[in-house]
């Protein structure tokens, strides 16, 4: 808990000590808005790392400063580029109000074109989620995912100089697709987009593309795509847009996939594949270089051909699936991989079980003790307080505090204690 205003307020409400509305009323927000509705005179500023530029809202443009350099930081470390800071060109964030709008400043862009990353004046630009009218055509998410998927582009110049495999580029993109920003100002990243995770699994055969957890047998059509296709395209542009989600799902895969001993194995694969396009002397043949380094450098056990590699990525994706679409009773898979993930020493992976498991059950009160003291060990303290005192919460609001609490190894009165002692 933190004091502002001369009121205490929970710790994730007072991000980077400010409010997006400025503590603003609805009508002060209005008028402001109003004076910045028209292009000529958008809201402008700068952070860090970014120019923003926006007539879609105030809370557009402050939500922008306070996500985007959050992004900007994971960014780097995922590219490996100045990850302990250092200067960049600034990136003009361009975001118009209407889709109209953004169609008549950036003509020849195209209906299915939801934003762009442009090289030569180092912008991203998309648009709000609202029509000319006022009325919602695409969920607010939306626009964020755009932007945080164009602007990694800009990343993907600063790498590499030269043609690279399409997937290493809107892949990679794509993962940074899911990151969401909480109400408090905190961008989570490492989510699932559950359009690309749901293409994918459809594309690999499931039956049922609004059923992906019931997948049972594998009976792709003969136009679904294949991984091979995906990791091999190596043309300049883009590829298909049936590609993408096989692009974001090998992405996602070598970011999270672990062995038995929590071991993100693949991730460093990924790391050294990326660097290896920077080095003339390498393989030139593409499909060649990724056998290489995914299955002959890899070195995993149950993994000796592509072919391999193919079959454990397919049945890695099913099983993520199954979660991510299932119901509440995953948190209890997802709790159960934190605690392994914390036996084999991985508190960095517990804290995105255990923040999952919440989506699934949000006032679990065993992941939100776990997730309390597995954030303090990170010396995380803000979120650690704010999972604490929701367990102080959910252990007080059973009725009868010293009877068995649900989902807990323990009374309700003992949850609360446990918060307070971590506290």
């Amino acid at each position: 808990i933190r004091t502002k205003g001369g009121k205490e307020v929970a710790v994730e409400d007072v991000f980077a000590g400010t409010d997006p509305t400025g503590g603003m009323s609805e009508e002060d927000l209005l008028k402001l808005d109003k004076e910045h509705s028209d292009w000529d005179n958008a809201y402008s500023s700068e952070t860090d790392n970014y120019r923003y530029r926006t007539n879609a809202g105030f809370l557009v443009h402050e939500t922008s400063r306070i996500a985007m350099e959050q992004m900007n930081q994971f960014y780097r470390k995922i590219f490996d580029y100045k990850k302990g800071g250092g200067s960049m060109r600034r990136c003009e964030v361009r975001v118009w109000k209407t889709r109209g709008e953004f169609d008549t400043y950036n003509p020849g862009t195209g209906p299915t074109v939801g934003g762009f990353y442009s090289p030569s004046e180092n912008s991203v630009s998309t648009y709000g989620p609202r029509t000319s009218d006022g009325f919602m055509q695409q969920p607010i998410e939306e626009l964020w995912s755009s932007l945080y998927h164009e602007a990694s582009h800009q990343f993907t110049r600063m790498v590499w100089k030269t043609l690279i495999p399409t997937w290493l580029n809107e892949g990679t993109a794509s993962y940074f697709e899911g990151a969401a920003i909480l109400p408090g100002g905190f961008v989570e990243t490492n989510r699932i987009p559950e359009s690309r995770l749901r293409n994918t699994v459809y594309q690999i055969g499931g039956k049922n593309p609004e059923d992906p957890v019931s997948v049972e047998k594998l009976e792709p059509g003969p136009d679904a795509v294949k991984l091979w296709e995906v990791v091999t395209y190596f043309q300049p542009g883009s590829y298909p847009g049936s590609h993408y989600s096989f692009g974001w799902a090998m992405v996602y895969f070598c970011m999270n996939y672990e062995n038995d001993s929590c071991e993100r194995v693949y991730e460093p694969v990924y790391k050294d594949f990326m660097r290896s396009y920077t080095d003339s002397g390498e393989e030139k043949n593409v499909g060649k270089r990724f056998k290489k380094y995914f299955v002959e450098e890899a070195e995993l056990p149950g993994v000796e051909s592509y072919e391999d590699l193919e079959e454990r990525w397919k049945e890695w994706v099913l099983n993520l699936s199954r979660i991510e679409f299932g119901g509440p009773e995953q948190a209890d898979v997802l709790i159960a991989r934190a605690k392994k993930q914390l036996e084999f020493e991985k508190p960095e992976y517990a804290v995105d079980s255990l923040r999952w498991a919440l989506r699934k059950r949000p006032d679990d009160p065993l992941a939100l003790r776990l997730l309390g003291e597995t954030l303090t060990e990170l010396k995380s303290q803000d979120a650690a307080l704010f999972a604490f005192r929701r367990l102080v919460s959910v252990g007080r609001a059973q009725a009868d505090r010293d009877a068995a609490l649900a989902h807990y190894d323990g009374t309700g009165a003992e949850a609360a204690a446990a918060g307070l002692a971590g506290i």
